[in-house]
């Protein structure tokens, strides 16, 4: 899975809080970001660099099951 970011998000009313790491052994960032529309996009175009700068070719983004 070294080729594959994998992002955790622990979504809130105001904040996303996101775990990522590219690989199994990739070092584990921690990113709190605010819920709106343009923060998402800046989040977006951040994971994609994050990626791109670890060599890898698929994301996978899951989040917290919600009511």
């Amino acid at each position: 899975m070294s080729g594959v970011l994998m992002v955790r998000c622990d979504l809130h009313d105001r904040t996303m809080v996101l775990k990522s790491c590219v690989g199994r052994e990739g070092t584990v960032q921690t990113t709190t970001v605010p819920n709106d529309r343009g923060s998402r996009r800046m989040l977006i175009e951040r994971l994609k660099s994050e990626a791109s700068a670890g060599g890898a070719e698929k994301m996978v983004f899951a989040y917290e099951a919600s009511g």
